[in-house]
């Protein structure tokens, strides 16, 4: 099946406000704010942490901090302007800073290829920039809309990413030749999907889900669904599928066969990745709080109430962002709070599943923050 042209995409009005509603409906897409006064990020030593370090992005007027990923030892930061921020995750320091694209178009979260190259994409184009200069390699425009972040497998020289009716497989080191689809007629991709060895896990907007290979876009199993619409990011520890929906129910799928497993209603809006660790899945739930579910059987065990980003897990707690803006250490065992420290103006906890346990934190005014448990 060829692409779909922009054209052609542009024509179809209902897919065309699906897009924009998946769009809003994903963490870092909120209506523009105006620019906060510089505020620095304060000492977290009474809360545990030791400040590593501290970087100022530096904002123009009209400008915001729209998302930011850890990616490997790299911090990616992007705002409303379409700049791209690397800065090194050991020491602070800000490696580059590029604009990619034009205001109009998301930046998805970079894919850190080695050999001194990261893989960026915009809903339009890709590009491959060199890692330490930040300096564009390679660039080709995808005839497509791209609505999902990348997965690269290099084994197979795919780059998977989702889109308007299908999901595909490109060749990547053509960064956009078509070499394999799987269709979702009248659908779009809005989650990441979950990758468990040479296969992913995905699931279109309407809650249809298949695990396929990543080398050819073959399935294993398909015909798969949740009853609510689906934009938050997949999750698996490697024998389930972790689904979280908006019909405010969580979803555990068998990796194996795609049998149901369990599924359970939560309050709140289910628009965040679940968090598999240890037996628990950590649930992310706006408007309400962080549940622990037992991943064996969906039970709750706990809710923070008001909890909203997960930083890192350290040992059996976590570091959080709660709604009002305070950082939270967050027991695993409980869910109790053992301590809450304000950050003034906060605005993203940024996920950390390294080794490091480095704790990233921006505010809106621009200050990018590490810190480490003491």
């Amino acid at each position: 099946m060829p692409f779909p042209s922009i054209s052609a995409l542009a024509r179809k009005l209902p897919l065309a406000a699906l897009l924009l509603a998946a769009a809003a409906a994903l963490p870092g897409c909120e209506a523009f704010a105006p620019n906060t006064p510089f505020t620095a990020l304060p000492d977290l030593q009474r809360a545990g942490l030791n400040q590593q370090w501290q970087t100022i992005i530096g904002l123009a007027g009209g400008e915001r901090i729209v998302n930011a990923w850890r990616v490997g030892d790299s911090l990616y930061v992007t705002t409303n302007h379409k700049r791209l921020i690397r800065i090194v995750a050991a020491s602070g320091v800000k490696a580059w800073d590029v604009q990619v694209g034009i205001q109009t178009q998301r930046i998805f979260r970079p894919v850190d290829l080695g050999n001194n190259r990261v893989l960026v994409l915009n809903q339009g184009s890709a590009f491959i920039l060199d890692k330490a200069a930040g300096v564009v390699v390679a660039s080709n425009t995808l005839n497509m809309i791209v609505t999902t972040d990348p997965i690269v497998d290099a084994a197979s020289n795919t780059l998977c990413v989702g889109g308007l009716d299908y999901f595909y497989g490109l060749y990547l080191d053509q960064l956009g030749s078509r070499k394999w689809d799987v269709s979702a007629p009248q659908d779009l991709f809005a989650a990441t999907p979950a990758v468990v060895g040479n296969t992913l896990l995905i699931a279109s907007r309407q809650g249809h889900l298949w695990q396929i290979r990543a080398a050819t876009g073959e399935w294993n199993w398909k015909d798969r669904k949740t009853n609510g619409e689906v934009v938050a990011p997949l999750a698996s520890n490697g024998g389930a599928l972790f689904v979280a929906a908006l019909d405010q129910r969580v979803y555990a799928f068998a990796v194996a066969n795609g049998g149901e497993l369990w599924q359970v209603r939560l309050e709140g809006t289910l628009d965040k990745m679940p968090i598999p660790i240890r037996s628990q899945l950590l649930v992310p739930a706006g408007g309400k709080g962080l549940y622990s579910l037992s991943a064996d059987t969906g039970d709750t065990q706990w809710i923070a109430p008001g909890v909203s980003q997960i930083a890192t897990i350290s040992g059996n707690h976590a570091w959080a962002q709660d709604a009002g803006g305070n950082l939270d250490s967050v027991s695993l065992d409980d869910g109790s709070i053992l301590s809450s420290t304000p950050v003034p103006a906060a605005q993203l906890a940024v996920y950390n599943n390294s080794d490091d346990q480095l704790v990233v934190l921006i505010n809106k005014a621009g200050v990018v923050g590490g810190f480490m448990p003491r």
